[in-house]
């Protein structure tokens, strides 16, 4: 399955209104021991307090009506 830069685009504007904006953290002791800065999005932050909010809200608002 090849996803495009339009279908990324698109699932933005489908739940962007429902997203919170949850911090990148990062730590200064981890990243002292690790040849490389390691960032953390904190997606557990969300309303449902999963990272899976954002694929779940894509798959939800992208169904359609069946009359």
């Amino acid at each position: 399955m090849t996803i495009s830069f339009q279908s990324i685009l698109d699932a933005e504007t489908r739940i962007g209104p429902y997203k919170i904006i949850t911090p990148l953290l990062t730590s200064d002791r981890l990243n002292q021991k690790l040849p490389f800065d390691l960032f953390v999005k904190a997606d557990c932050l969300q309303r449902t307090g999963s990272f899976k909010f954002r694929g779940a809200c894509n798959a939800v608002f992208s169904l359609r009506c069946i009359e």
